[in-house]
């Protein structure tokens, strides 16, 4: 590292683009991208298994869901009253399956 500009800074040697990844049992790839602060959820990317464009999830719009199921059903595990978890089951809409 050069010392050119004054003291030198700590920073991160790499920065995440991709948070998390998920699958559906159609086959479709959820992608989550960073979001406008390091680290913070961002916009989620539905793509093909060969890689083609289905869709964006605007941030906010939905979170990633823990898990999926068959036909669209997606699991969100939620914190209710005191913190405590409970498994809430939604369908996706048919486009983003």
């Amino acid at each position: 590292m050069s010392e050119e500009f004054g003291e030198i800074q700590p920073f991160y040697p790499e920065i995440p683009v991709l948070l998390r990844l998920q699958t559906t049992w159609e086959g479709r790839i959820w992608v989550m991208r960073q979001g406008e602060s390091l680290l913070e959820d961002g916009p989620i990317d539905v793509l093909t298994t060969e890689g083609g464009y289905v869709g964006t999830y605007r941030t906010g719009t939905t979170e990633m869901p823990d898990a999926f199921g068959p036909n669209g059903l997606a699991a969100f595990i939620e914190l209710g009253e005191f913190d405590v978890p409970s498994v809430v089951v939604r369908r996706l809409p048919v486009r983003g399956r």
